[in-house]
């Protein structure tokens, strides 16, 4: 009884001191790169609760997988935030939506997270690996068969990974930097750096919230997706927890 209590009495010190302690401005609603600075980001648009998997070939659409349909929100800083239905439950979901509009133009109940999940066949179908299975999913019939190809990987790659964008110029590394430590906690936050493909230089970032793991699940420190559309004109990222989208702008 007595190393219950004495466990207990830790722990609620330990989070008091958390939530006394300030922590460095997570606030993403513009991030500009502090070396050699050449582009910004923007923040148009947060998806909550749905983790990105990847963008169509025109761009115009996104694969998203998470919670109950997102419901859109009053613009908050120029930002519109998508949010899921206020009573629904969480699901394991996959889901088609048209991102500027957030038009959701089909999903699917499925069992666990996606091994693998991509467009195909001119973005009308999604491949995903469900468990040990290749399925093939008509987002507007509905219909689910089998998937002749194993489904590569696209935004949804893991955290620390580089991504290129469509016309080779530029890639995206995804890392995370310790913030701050005390105690047991341990405060990370999300990076998307931005290089020259050709000279290797360093020419923009955004950065993700802050948070405390290993008490925070998911660890929304870590950035899982990157896409870029094929204009180049919008980067989209997200960790297991929210998608963002980034307008991107070229510094004078």
């Amino acid at each position: 009884m007595k190393n219950r209590m004495k466990t207990a009495f830790l722990n609620t010190l330990v989070t008091l001191i958390a939530l006394l302690t300030p922590l460095p401005s997570g606030n993403a609603h513009s991030q500009v790169a502090k070396d050699s600075q050449k582009i910004q980001f923007e923040l148009v648009s947060k998806y909550k609760e749905n983790t990105l998997f990847d963008v169509s070939s025109d761009g115009n659409l996104i694969l998203l997988y998470g919670a109950s349909t997102p419901k859109k929100d009053a613009k908050s800083g120029g930002v519109t935030v998508w949010n899921h239905k206020r009573g629904d439950e969480y699901f394991d979901i996959l889901r088609v939506v048209e991102w500027a509009s957030g038009r959701e133009l089909g999903s699917i109940h499925i069992h666990t997270v996606p091994g693998a999940a991509r467009f195909s066949e001119g973005a009308k179908q999604i491949c995903y690996r469900e468990e040990k299975e290749n399925k093939l999913w008509d987002y507007i019939s509905g219909r689910v068969s089998a998937c002749p190809a194993e489904p590569k990987r696209a935004a949804y790659k893991g955290s620390d990974q580089k991504y290129d964008s469509p016309d080779g110029k530029f890639v995206a590394e995804t890392s995370k930097e310790t913030v701050r430590e005390i105690i047991l906690l341990t405060y990370v936050r999300g990076i998307v750096t931005i290089h020259n493909r050709n000279t290797g230089e360093r020419i923009g970032s955004v950065l993700h919230p802050t948070v405390r793991e290993p008490y925070d699940w998911p660890l929304t420190g870590y950035v899982y997706s990157v896409a870029f559309t094929p204009d180049n004109q919008h980067l989209i990222t997200s960790y297991e927890g929210d998608t963002y989208i980034w307008r991107i702008k070229p510094t004078p």
